[in-house]
């Protein structure tokens, strides 16, 4: 049986932005595919992201799915590499960005692990969420 450190670090997609790029028309990708969206290529290469990007739009869910806390804030974000992902954003006050008529629209962020949840079971699952710059 492997130690939970160890587990971890086998999934490198679970603690780090991992996409692809492609070979024939330079698209990065995020999240992994098979095939390019813009020009159908197979020829894909892994492509680690910086995990930084500026948010598109950004919401509040106050009524959240199974295991998850509400409130909290998702936003559209624009990756550096150019991919727009749906992300957590995490160390905000709510408050103050419902104080704010333009919320969180065009700050900064960057990548960090945190808890996302709980499972059936009760114990913590980690992942990547946003933190503002």
């Amino acid at each position: 049986m492997l130690s939970v450190p160890v587990f971890w670090r086998m999934n490198k997609e679970k603690y780090k932005m991992i996409g692809k790029k492609c070979l024939d028309c330079g698209l990065v990708i995020f999240p992994n595919r098979k095939n390019c969206p813009s020009c159908d290529s197979q020829k894909l290469e892994e492509f680690g992201l910086s995990g930084k990007g500026k948010i598109y739009s950004d919401t509040i869910i106050r009524v959240a799915p199974d295991g998850f806390e509400a409130p909290y804030i998702t936003a559209l974000i624009k990756l550096e590499e150019g991919p727009m992902i749906v992300g957590e954003i995490t160390g905000v006050d709510i408050e103050d960005v419902e104080k704010n008529p333009q919320g969180l629209v065009d700050k900064e962020v960057s990548i960090t692990f945190r808890k996302i949840m709980l499972n059936e079971n009760g114990l913590r699952v980690y992942g990547l969420k946003f933190l503002l710059e």
